[in-house]
């Protein structure tokens, strides 16, 4: 199982009502669902913090901080 984790989640993404973990069945559905999620936080959150997709060794982790 791999995982999809948001570090240091902001309030843009609790408004937004989003998973802080998920787990997926492969690395490329994790992939997939990391890289989805990063492009709507770069494109729709309010630009106070800058995203950061990050490899793990069990999926990606999406790290927030402050701009």
């Amino acid at each position: 199982m791999y995982n999809v984790t948001i570090e240091n989640p902001c309030r843009c993404f609790f408004k937004n009502a989003l998973p802080e973990s998920q787990t997926f069945p492969t690395m490329e559905a994790a992939k997939a669902e990391a890289e989805s999620l990063h492009k709507l936080m770069q494109d729709t959150f309010c630009k106070k913090h800058s995203f950061y997709l990050m490899p793990t060794s069990n999926g990606y982790t999406i790290s927030i901080r402050e701009s």
